[in-house]
């Protein structure tokens, strides 16, 4: 795998999906599973981790007003 390999260089996860950049500067867009362990593996990898909302979700301002 690329993250126990120390290739992924950052990600961003929105929901099961994952977007990031390898060590190289490559991109790649991923499909993940529902894994509890996939935050702490890629911290102990020291990949940087960004989170945002899926995008199948509504934004905060929605949930939250009217």
């Amino acid at each position: 795998m690329q993250i126990d390999e120390g290739r992924v260089h950052d990600v961003t996860i929105a929901g099961n999906e994952v977007t990031g950049h390898f060590s190289d500067n490559r991109s790649f867009e991923t499909y993940v599973p529902n894994d509890p362990n996939l935050v702490s593996k890629l911290e102990s990898k020291k990949v940087q981790i960004s989170a945002k909302p899926s995008g199948d979700q509504g934004s905060f301002l929605d949930v939250v007003c009217c």
